[in-house]
């Protein structure tokens, strides 16, 4: 992330060093600082701090800021709200820990709901056109299996795998014609990055944390989670699952949408074809005539 670069300072000239800590300084306002106004701030001309953003991974001034910005913006949000590594203490109350925990649940939807560009993704114009998706991933493949039975009961195929053998294999033979979706938090998981390597960046959507890695430098067509949660020192995965589901079930409505009164129809004709005996009391379950 780029404030733990800028923090860490890592093979930063002296010059570099201070633009960093002005860069740092949350008094600065960052909104309305140009290239110009910082290289004045530390008595430089404009082009060293073009070449310090370069030196950084970005185009330009202009783009670093756009970055710092959101991390700041993720970073207050963090302090502000539920931890999400842990939401709950030894002391709490069960009332108490359902209260954080659904907290943490609406606070997870809706950073993931700001960080989510659709402008960002290339590939997403024409992401309702592929006939088949894969998505691999070896962390928890919950949330995956449940997008995988939506889409089957609008007769969408989906294929999912943990197994990186599987991954490479599909990867190999289906890359140019299937979608196909890497997800990775820390987006340095080997097995990912090795089957995402052999994939067009066309055919391919990466879901994985904000902040940029190795797996996001393989495609232009990335969906970003907040970096909330450490990879080992949690109390378990609770946001990583909520943003996941969210953002698979946004994909889900998106494919729904394209013919959605076919898709309805048909959803709701094979469900009733096959549950003939599904039955319910209850009057807020029973379907509509």
């Amino acid at each position: 992330m780029l404030l733990q670069k800028l923090q860490s300072a890592d093979n930063f000239s002296q010059i570099e060093q201070q633009i960093a800590q002005v860069l740092l300084d949350d008094k600065i306002n960052l909104k309305n600082l140009s290239a110009r106004k910082l290289a004045q701030k530390v008595y430089v001309a404009p082009s060293t701090v073009t070449r310090f953003s370069q030196k950084l991974g970005y185009s330009g001034f202009p783009a670093l800021k756009e970055d710092l910005l959101n991390e700041r913006k993720v970073r207050l949000q963090e302090e502000q709200g539920i931890n999400p590594n842990y939401p709950f203490g030894i002391l709490d109350t069960e009332d108490a820990i359902l209260s954080k925990i659904t907290t943490l649940y609406k606070e997870t939807v809706e950073k993931t709901s700001e960080l989510f560009e659709i402008d960002d993704i290339p590939l997403w114009s024409r992401i309702t056109d592929f006939e088949t998706i894969c998505i691999f991933s070896e962390g928890d493949i919950g949330p995956l299996y449940t997008f995988k039975d939506k889409m089957l009961k609008i007769g969408r195929n989906v294929v999912v795998t943990s197994n990186a053998d599987q991954a490479y294999y599909y990867a190999s033979y289906f890359g140019k014609k299937w979608l196909f979706i890497t997800v990775s938090y820390s987006g340095e998981t080997p097995n990912v990055l090795k089957a995402a390597s052999i994939i067009p960046n066309k055919n391919l959507l990466i879901v994985t944390s904000y902040g940029g890695n190795s797996l996001t430098k393989l495609s232009k067509n990335v969906i970003v989670i907040p970096p909330v949660e450490r990879l080992n020192d949690n109390l378990g995965n609770f946001a990583i699952g909520v943003a996941e589901n969210l953002i698979f079930d946004f994909l889900y409505a998106s494919f729904f949408k394209k013919d959605f009164m076919h898709n309805k129809h048909k959803k709701v004709e094979i469900a009733k074809q096959f549950q003939v005996a599904r039955y319910s009391d209850n009057e807020y379950l029973q379907d509509r005539q």
